[in-house]
C-alpha cells in the first residue's frame, strides 16, 4: 500500500502548485491548551512530503523534534538571562552580563542557536581556556605600577589612592593589593587565557 493510499492520524499531505506540503497535528500547547501544528513545504514529490511528515511525527513523539528558529546565542543568553534575573543577586547577574558581552557575543553570539553543537562548544571551551582573555588584568597592571615605584616611595611603594587613579581600579581593589604587595604575595601572569573555573 503506498503513503498517498493509507491515511495516517495527524497528517495531511497536500499540492501546493508544483510542489507537496504537509500539515502536522500536534499536542496542544501545554500551557494554553491550544492546538499546534507543523506546516512545511517545498518537497519535489508526494513521498518525499509524506516521508518529512512521518519523520517529524516520530521526533515529536520522542520529545527530540526541535522547531526550526532564527534565535542567535546572544538572544538566546539575553532571554536566558531576564528569566533567571529574579534568582539572582545583582552582582552574579552583572557577572554573567560582562561574560556573555565579552566571552561569548564576539566567538559565537551571532550563530543561530540551533547550529550549535558539541564540537562548536568544545571549541568555543578551548579559545577561551588559550587565547580567550579580553580583559587586562588589574592585579597585574597595579603590581607593576607599585614594583616600579617602591624604591622610589622608601621601599612602600605608591599609595592606594595613587594606585588606583593610575590603573583605573577602585580604591578597595587597590588597598587590597598594597596589602597583599608589602606582604609578598606576587600576583602571577594569567596569560592569554582564561581559568578554568571561567571557563
Amino acid at each position: 500500500m503506498s503513503k498517498r493510499q493509507r491515511h495516517v492520524p495527524g497528517i495531511t499531505v497536500y499540492s501546493r502548485g508544483t510542489s507537496w506540503s504537509y500539515r502536522l497535528d500536534l499536542e496542544p500547547d501545554p500551557l494554553t491548551r491550544r492546538r499546534r501544528r507543523e506546516n512545511r513545504g517545498g518537497f519535489a514529490t508526494e513521498d518525499a512530503a509524506w516521508d518529512q511528515a512521518i519523520e517529524s511525527q516520530r521526533r515529536h513523539a520522542k520529545g527530540r523534534h526541535v522547531a526550526p528558529s532564527r534565535k542567535t546565542v546572544v538572544d538566546f543568553m539575553t532571554e536566558w538571562l531576564d528569566a533567571i534575573e529574579d534568582s539572582l543577586k545583582p552582582s552574579t547577574r552583572q557577572n554573567y552580563a560582562d561574560y556573555i558581552s565579552a566571552y561569548v557575543e564576539p566567538t559565537i553570539g551571532g550563530r543561530r542557536l540551533q547550529d550549535i553543537t558539541v564540537p562548536a562548544l568544545n571549541m568555543l571551551y578551548r579559545h577561551l581556556l588559550t587565547a580567550g582573555r579580553r580583559k587586562v588584568d588589574k592585579n597585574i597592571v597595579m603590581y607593576d605600577y607599585w614594583k616600579d615605584r617602591q624604591a622610589e616611595q622608601d621601599g612602600l611603594g605608591p599609595n592606594p589612592v595613587e594606585i588606583a587613579r593610575k590603573c583605573g581600579v577602585t580604591i578597595y581593589a587597590a588597598r587590597a593589593a598594597v596589602l597583599r604587595y608589602r606582604r609578598g604575595r606576587v600576583p602571577a601572569d594569567s596569560g592569554s587565557g582564561l581559568a578554568p573555573k571561567t571557563a
